[in-house]
């Protein structure tokens, strides 16, 4: 990748971090995580608003073909495995 020039689109995939890998991460850099948590509400909504943007078959078929209820059971599938995108770290520095 080259060097970034203003007005160039910003990187197509980004690896987000799950709260297992926060928590070490935090503790290498000396902060002792006191809580690390992924809420998972925005996840299927993000996707559903931005669907010119996913290019992933998969999740491009759950966007097209869900009604509301089912893209809320998508949403509770990601609350409950702690696979959000969307995380909240509470760290303290001791």
């Amino acid at each position: 990748m080259g060097p970034v020039v203003c007005g160039d689109p910003p990187p197509l995939h980004l690896n987000f971090l799950n709260p297992a890998a926060m928590a070490k991460l935090a503790s290498n850099v000396g902060l002792e995580p006191l809580r690390v948590f992924t809420p998972g509400v925005l996840d299927l909504d993000i996707l559903k608003n931005n669907r010119d943007k996913v290019t992933d078959r998969f999740w491009g078929s759950i966007i097209d073909t869900s009604d509301d209820d089912e893209l809320a059971l998508w949403q509770k599938c990601v609350i409950e495995t702690g696979r959000s995108s969307h995380m909240w770290a509470v760290l303290r520095k001791p």
